[in-house]
């Protein structure tokens, strides 16, 4: 029961005007549209992950300066941005796969671990 407890307190201490922000904002600059106007004005491509890392940590900074916070909230903040990488990578991107809303289609029947393994054309432990 104490384990509840300390859950819901700690969801309930999260920033999730930042989070649900965050998490929009992401997904609009992952854009096919965006990725090709960032590499127009920067001249250089970076993976996805990357890419919505430095906007989390710039949108953190701009977000805390735009409220005038105090530093005790940084931690807020920080605790909602860790929540939010964790949160879009394992339930937003699995249920946009799941519902077809995802731009990597895996193939019906696919195991993506047995695929990886198949590459090698002999096993590797033979001298």
């Amino acid at each position: 029961m104490e384990t509840w407890m300390l859950m819901q307190e700690y969801i309930h201490s999260l920033d999730w005007f930042y989070i649900l922000s965050f998490i929009l904002f992401a997904s609009l600059l992952n854009s096919n549209e965006s990725k090709k106007a960032l590499f127009k004005i920067t001249g250089f491509k970076a993976q996805t992950r990357y890419r919505t890392t430095l906007f989390g940590v710039g949108y953190a900074i701009v977000v805390f300066l735009i409220r005038g916070s105090k530093p005790d909230v940084a931690e807020e903040l920080l605790r909602s941005f860790l929540f939010t990488l964790v949160f879009h990578k394992l339930i937003v991107d699995r249920l946009n796969l799941h519902l077809g809303l995802s731009k990597t289609k895996r193939k019906p029947g696919a195991d993506p671990e047995k695929d990886y393994y198949s590459r090698f054309k002999e096993p590797l432990d033979k001298p």
